[in-house]
């Protein structure tokens, strides 16, 4: 399994299932972006309610789903790690190979 950003496991977790899983299946992405598109809209008209009770559960909503978004591991960073993992390793195996070891440690 692949790592995904905050938006597809929202989507996938909207439908109870994985990001691969949702990924693998058009019509289901197609659904879920759809059902998602109308709860984002009605959580916006819940947000102008004149009821102050309804706006600040909406309030309370909208918090939670922008700092799911906003906490969320940046991609960005999550690719340099990946990166600067791959050149250590491989730094790591020049070395051994310049000093006459194997390149598994031996």
């Amino acid at each position: 399994m692949s790592e995904h950003g905050p938006g597809l496991t929202w989507l996938a977790d909207r439908v109870g299932c994985t990001p691969d899983e949702l990924l693998a299946d058009p019509r289901r992405l197609v659904a879920a972006l759809a059902d998602a598109e109308v709860a984002v809209r009605g959580l916006a008209t819940r947000l102008d309610s004149a009821d102050d009770d309804v706006r600040a559960t909406a309030e309370a909503e909208a918090d939670r789903l922008r700092r799911a978004f906003v906490d969320a591991p940046d991609p960005g960073e999550r690719f340099r790690a990946t990166v600067l993992g791959a050149l250590r390793d491989a730094t790591d195996r020049v070395r051994r190979a310049s000093d006459g070891r194997s390149p598994e440690g031996g």
